[in-house]
């Protein structure tokens, strides 16, 4: 089946769909409106014989999703406070990841663990990641957890809750009693654009938007010695790049070298 170079129709024929600019922009966007329209998600390639047209741009993001899907059936997102970390996950989401910090009952766990203090709130943070790898690994499709233990032990030490010493002891216990995913992919971003990222927020912010130097100094520290002792660990820097570029950089890292080659 061939694509025309200049006008993006994949099949021999003019499709009779074409995406909204709204939608050729969104990789979210792409597969809720081929769900809509046909009910199903295909290869790319298939898409034309279906009427549809995939643009330059979101051709090797679609295919770059098929190959990691493909290669990790379970990731992590990790990263400090306005990194960008929700809107990777949107952008997979709507590449047909399933993200399971999103489901009502993981939802419930956390806002149980948020309402705990001191120890107790640490303690019931990483029996909420137990809970949430369990169904991360039973889920059906390839998923993803934004967060899990290593920000939890990051936390706990940019917040005075963990001493260094215990940070380092708690990485080992937790990366040796874990079942660890395919990759922990962790989102890094210059302060000054994270500030900016939480204050457009707006009024309501997460409980966590914190954007101080001192604790982003510490809490930075710590995903960096979480860092050394993680064999699958990824950083993505996503200081300015768009949501598209940092999901495209993240799907290729995401990939086998023998599948780049």
């Amino acid at each position: 089946m061939a694509r025309d170079c200049v006008t993006g129709w994949y099949a021999s024929e003019q499709p009779s769909h074409a995406f909204p600019d709204k939608v050729r922009d969104n990789a979210q966007l792409l597969n809720r409106y081929i769900a809509k329209e046909i009910g199903s998600e295909l290869d790319v390639k298939e898409l034309g014989t279906c009427g549809f047209w995939v643009t330059p741009d979101l051709e090797p993001l679609v295919l770059l999703n098929q190959n990691a899907r493909q290669h990790c059936m379970w990731l992590v997102i990790e990263g400090d406070n306005g990194t960008g970390k929700d809107t990777l996950a949107d952008a997979l989401a709507g590449l047909g990841w399933d993200v399971v910090s999103r489901r009502s009952v993981v939802r419930e766990r956390e806002q149980a663990a948020r309402e705990q203090e001191g120890q107790r709130r640490f303690e019931a943070f990483l029996e909420y990641n137990v809970f949430c790898i369990e169904q991360a690994r039973a889920s059906a499709w390839p998923s993803l957890l934004v967060r899990c233990w290593p920000s939890t032990l990051a936390a706990g030490y940019a917040d005075g809750l963990l001493a260094w010493s215990r940070l380092v002891c708690w990485g080992e216990e937790c990366r040796t009693r874990f079942v660890l995913p395919g990759s922990f992919v962790c989102l890094r971003c210059l302060l000054e654009q994270r500030k900016t990222r939480i204050e457009a927020r707006g009024p309501v912010r997460g409980i966590f938007d914190d954007s101080g130097l001192e604790r982003a100094a510490r809490y930075e520290a710590a995903l960096n010695h979480i860092a050394t002792i993680m064999p699958n660990w990824l950083d993505v820097d996503t200081s300015d790049l768009s949501p598209m570029m940092v999901a495209s950089r993240v799907l290729n890292i995401l990939m086998p070298k023998e599948s780049k080659e």
